[in-house]
């Protein structure tokens, strides 16, 4: 029988099935109709139910084989739902509860996907290592890769998203698995154009151009080339890089890029009215993108140039405005504050004020801020000299000490050299005419302008720069009196004015220029009662420029014109003079009398509380003490080395010392402070051959008082320590004439045989072989002892020869 139609019927047949599988289910209690339903529903794009069904799979399944599936399929599920939380909370918790495994990867992906769509790309990092590492086929691990580089470049860790790139790039080329390879190479090329590693760029950028298979990214990477040549000034070379633009599709978005091209290169060219006229095609701007700012700013300026102040302006403001922290949003504010620069009055310094400010704020080293600061000095001096010349005294004033204010916050390393010099003259300028007369120079200049052959001239110069140092103005000072010296050389106020110019720039350490005003002085003035005080900063200044011959007659000499006043103070200069020149004669004598007087030195007159001795530097102290020992002075190098030594306090004594000292001390036959000072040596050092140096001459200390058990001990520590070398003989040596001492005859024998054999050192093997004859003979082994004269024969002859 035929049944009769029913259109309702097909609507309902997948709900049937539906209905179907959950009966199947329910009945057979098994789980997998459950995931068939879910995945079911997710098929059929009903996620909010395939969400539902899947995580009742997960609450009813907790341990099923599919459990990580199905937390996968509930994640995807809410963020196809658009329950974007939701979707981060079930990636994050498959993450959580199974810590490894594919899709632990593949969750990983899309958490950090989500995070990096929402900007949050330093929690995407996070998620996109964790991807690359779980992730097994590498289509997906170079996917991870990828976008955990871009997330580190929009970070600004371009050090790190330049290595992952580099990864990326290294890999096989031909690999049909690493899709990222031309995208690597493009952004690893855009980094370094960002940087300024312009030909690191071009090379990326070349690579593609020639290789690239994806035609946006050549096209790219074509565009971004020639800009970065037109924009670095090669101009030729951008330009035929451009000319493939030609040769893109119709509807690459290249093409309109090309044209930032094309005003770089117009710019660069002062063509002006081009610039202009490929900015109002309007298509340029459109597609500048990062380039945006650079290009505006160059149509600002080109509006400006031609006339057009208020489009400039318009342009400018909307640069410094959208893109404050890029350099051509510096600029653009900038160029917008000296277009208002004649302006006699409104907002112009409220306007510096707020540029500089802000962007101190933002970046305290920009040079901009220093530029803008001496931009508004120089507007406040030229209204403070409109007021002048308008007899506005009040306004004028005022005007010269805000220019003042001004200046001081110019930072003279930031701006033009070139500039320095007016900056400094207007300055000194506005502080005068707002009451500072330390900054006269002006006044000066004006007075001698106005009067320049008026015989008063150079005795209120002179009398001017007397006040200017009780004031310690010393830069007025200095220019009063060079004016002396200079325009009024037959003054009777010449001497004065050549001894102050010489005692300001020592003053102010300008040493050079010291010792030629104090030579000049001396030139013109042979008999000047300041010639003990001449001498001496001549050779100070000589001294501290390190030309110690030159400093040393001068030293000399003042100390023998004023011995009251300059002894010490030439002393501890000839000392160190001598030091760095190595002249140790004259270093000792010299040494010694400035010791001997700091110990003699009774009640101090005032000068002498003034010149109070300085302490002779340990290091100098030390290394005459060496020296004085090399050349077998002993009692000297002793008398020295004590300066810097104390027994008491062994930590206040460099370990170098206390090895100079105590060797000094062996030689001085003391051996008992010997002895302390190597102790002291061996706390001090962890250097293995120091402390073999120090246990084997201590053993060499105890050795000549008797101690020779411990002195045996120090030879062995020595031997344990230092493994070869003349110390380890010399310690060989020390035992060899312990058994002597304590009369083992034979094994002292032995001993000083075995060193002859093994050591080849003209200080040990012939005092070794010798003192293996002597007891050879003493033991009636005489065929020995002629066997080793005759090896010391050899040894002399051989090394006779050898010389």
């Amino acid at each position: 029988m035929k049944l009769p139609s029913n259109p309702i019927l097909p609507r309902l047949l997948p709900t049937l099935a539906v209905m179907v599988v959950c009966i199947a289910a329910f009945v057979s209690g098994d789980e997998e109709p459950d995931m068939a339903y879910a995945d079911l529903l997710f098929k059929r794009k009903e996620f909010t139910r395939a969400a539902q069904q899947y995580q009742d799979y997960v609450d009813r399944y907790p341990y099923s084989g599919k459990i990580q599936n199905a937390r996968f399929r509930l994640g995807e599920s809410y963020e196809a739902a658009g329950r974007q939380s939701k979707a981060l909370e079930a990636f994050q918790k498959l993450i959580d509860v199974h810590r490894t495994g594919v899709k632990v990867g593949e969750a990983s992906f899309r958490l950090g996907l989500i995070k990096f769509n929402n900007k949050n790309y330093s929690d995407a990092v996070i998620d996109f290592e964790r991807a690359s590492r779980e992730l097994e086929e590498l289509p997906g691990k170079y996917q991870a890769k990828y976008y955990n580089a871009r997330s580190l470049q929009l970070i600004d860790k371009t050090g790190l998203a330049l290595a992952l790139y580099d990864q990326l790039i290294r890999t096989n080329p031909g690999e049909e698995t690493n899709h990222f390879l031309e995208k690597s190479i493009l952004e690893a090329a855009n980094i370094e154009a960002n940087l300024g590693n312009y030909e690191k760029a071009q090379d990326y950028y070349r690579k593609l151009i020639s290789t690239a298979t994806h035609p946006g990214i050549r096209e790219e990477a074509v565009v971004r080339s020639g800009l970065e040549a037109v924009s670095m000034g090669h101009i030729a070379e951008g330009e035929q890089i451009l000319k493939e633009v030609e040769n893109f599709r119709k509807d690459s978005i290249w093409r309109n890029h090309a044209q930032i091209g094309a005003i770089f290169i117009a710019y660069a060219q002062k063509d002006y009215p081009g610039v202009v006229s490929i900015y109002s095609s309007g298509t340029v701007i459109n597609s500048a993108g990062e380039y945006r700012p650079k290009v505006l700013l160059m149509v600002a300026d080109a509006f400006r140039i031609k006339g057009d102040t208020k489009a400039a302006d318009r342009l400018y403001t909307l640069v410094a405005g959208r893109y404050p922290d890029t350099e051509s949003g510096v600029e653009a504010g900038f160029r917008r504050l000296t277009m208002q620069y004649k302006e006699t009055g409104g907002t112009f310094p409220a306007e510096v004020k707020k540029y500089a400010t802000a962007l101190a704020s933002r970046s305290p080293d920009n040079p901009y801020i220093d530029k803008a600061w001496l931009m508004l000095a120089e507007w406040h001096f030229f209204q403070a000299e409109r007021g002048v010349a308008l007899k506005k005294t009040a306004f004028a004033t005022d005007q010269y000490r805000k220019a003042a204010a001004a200046y001081v916050k110019v930072r003279e390393q930031h701006i033009t050299p070139a500039l320095v010099p007016a900056k400094q003259f207007h300055h000194c300028w506005a502080s005068l005419e707002s009451g500072d007369i330390a900054a006269g120079t002006q006044g000066i200049t004006t007075l001698l302008e106005r009067f320049p052959d008026n015989e008063l001239v150079p005795q209120a110069l002179a009398k001017r720069g007397e006040i200017y140092l009780t004031k310690e103005d010393f830069t007025s000072a200095l220019a009063d009196f060079q004016l002396i010296i200079s325009k009024y050389p037959k003054s009777p106020s010449l001497e004065l004015a050549m001894e102050r110019r010489a005692l300001i720039y020592t003053h102010k350490r300008m040493l050079s220029e010291s010792v030629s005003c104090y030579e000049s002085l001396l030139e013109h003035f042979p008999e000047t009662d300041g010639i003990a005080e001449a001498h001496y900063w001549i050779g100070e200044g000589y001294f501290e420029q390190k030309e110690y011959r030159k400093a040393l007659p001068h030293l000399d000499a003042a100390r023998k014109i004023d011995p009251e006043l300059y002894t010490n103070r030439s002393l501890i200069r000839m000392i160190l003079s001598y030091h760095s020149l190595n002249q140790i004669p004259e270093m000792t004598e010299a040494a010694r009398i400035y010791i001997q007087a700091g110990r003699d030195a009774g009640v101090l007159n005032e000068k002498q509380k003034r010149d109070k001795p300085l302490e002779i530097p340990r290091h100098v102290l030390a290394s005459l003490g060496e020296k004085l020992a090399e050349k077998r002075r002993y009692q000297d190098a002793e008398f020295f080395l004590n300066q810097i030594v104390d027994l008491d306090k062994p930590d206040k004594t460099e370990a170098s010392v206390w090895k100079v000292w105590s060797t000094v001390k062996i030689k001085l036959e003391e051996y008992h402070a010997a002895i302390k000072g190597f102790d002291r040596m061996l706390v001090r050092t962890a250097n293995r051959g120091e402390r073999g140096y120090a246990y084997v001459n201590r053993g060499r200390a105890q050795f000549a008082i008797g101690e020779l058990e411990k002195a045996r001990l120090s030879a062995r520590e020595c031997i344990r320590l230092v493994k070869q070398g003349r110390i380890n003989a010399e310690a060989r040596l020390l035992i060899a004439d312990i058994a002597g001492e304590q009369k083992s005859f034979e094994l002292a024998a032995r001993e000083y045989e075995l060193i002859g054999q093994i050591f080849n050192d003209p200080q040990i093997t012939p005092r070794a072989i010798q003192r293996g004859i002597e007891i050879n003979r003493h033991l009636g082994k005489t065929e020995t002892a002629d066997s080793l004269e005759q090896q010391l024969k050899d040894w002399n002859a051989a090394r006779k020869k050898k010389r």
